[in-house]
């Protein structure tokens, strides 16, 4: 069977949602479970990855891993946070055009 490709949305501002997603990504990648994996934040989990060392960490491991994450960048700039995501990482652009595009080719969305 053909392995699917998935995209990490992660919209929700709980720590304890956000933290269990960015494990199952890295857990997803490190194991081969999927042909590709991707993380996008979407919202206020923008603002809560920019403000929360825990997540941030995460974050920073996931890089190292090869997922690079992916933000609204018109929420990124409501919130104030663009400056501290691209220290982070974080590619930064309209995220709609950019998930339509993804589920287009075939990722299957998981959402957190």
């Amino acid at each position: 069977m053909e392995k699917k490709k998935v995209l990490f949305i992660i919209s929700s501002g709980d720590k304890q949602v956000i933290l269990p997603a960015l494990n199952l990504a890295m857990n997803s990648k490190k194991g081969g479970l999927y042909d590709d994996v991707k993380v996008h934040f979407f919202g206020i989990s923008e603002k809560v990855a920019a403000e929360d060392e825990e997540i941030q960490q995460k974050i920073a491991d996931l890089i190292k891993e090869g997922i690079n994450p992916m933000a609204c960048v018109n929420l990124s700039k409501k919130f104030d946070v663009s400056v501290k995501l691209d220290s982070m990482g974080f590619d930064q652009v309209p995220i709609g055009p950019e998930i339509a595009k993804l589920i287009n080719d075939g990722y299957v969305p998981m959402v957190f």
